[in-house]
């Protein structure tokens, strides 16, 4: 499998060379090496895609799994809390997102 990740990771570098202000293509780069393991490369990509504006849903969504990856359950409340406020409509995976941290954690405020 980590194979197709690397050769799926060349044709996200490919289509990035081309269109470097897309988005959508780092936003999908930035899915692949999270789910690669390259978590700190990964909010990179998402960090900056923030600080360009991009308020979409599935980039705080995806930060906030990074950061509930790394055991940081604060910072990924955050960015669930944020995700849920830009979009409504995917409120279910958001709950389902923080039931988990929940679970991990009781000691966390909602």
């Amino acid at each position: 499998m980590l194979n197709e990740f690397k050769y799926a990771l060349k044709y996200y570098e490919y289509s990035e060379s081309i269109y470097p202000n897309s988005s959508l293509v780092l936003y999908h780069k930035a899915n692949l090496l999270f789910q690669m393991g390259n978590n700190d490369k990964s909010k990179e990509i998402l960090l900056k895609l923030i600080d360009k504006n991009h308020k979409e849903a599935p980039l705080y969504i995806l930060l906030g799994r990074i950061y509930k990856s790394q055991n940081n359950d604060k910072k990924a409340l955050t960015q669930f809390q944020l995700a849920s406020s830009l979009d409504q409509s995917k409120d279910i995976i958001i709950k389902n997102l923080i039931n988990s941290l929940e679970r991990r954690d009781d000691s966390i405020d909602i």
